[in-house]
């Protein structure tokens, strides 16, 4: 029984590594989560950090693909819109719809 704890716990921590790994909190699932209306407070608990963040724009990049990204726009601190792309990421996204 003695031999079975150090694997058991091995087969336990390479159960959970792959969990562990995922930098950031930013995925389509989550992102599709948000809503009109939602707090400011509350997309960062959803997403977490933005990459980028200017007054009402905060824009989310994912790390593994540079051609993954999402903006969300605020007004008075709640969203008003929110867009997804596979595209390459503009120089700068500024209004909703752009």
């Amino acid at each position: 029984m003695r031999h079975r704890l150090p694997l058991v716990l091995l087969a336990l921590l390479l159960a959970a590594w792959p969990v562990g790994c995922n930098r950031s909190p930013f995925t389509r699932q989550r992102y599709e989560t948000l809503y009109v209306g939602q707090p400011d407070w509350d997309v960062r608990n959803v997403l977490g950090r933005p990459t980028y963040q200017e007054a009402d724009v905060w824009t989310y990049v994912h790390t593994d693909t540079p051609y993954c990204w999402a903006v969300i726009y605020f007004r008075d601190g709640k969203v008003i819109s929110k867009d997804w792309s596979y595209e390459p990421l503009p120089s700068r996204k500024t209004e909703p719809g752009d």
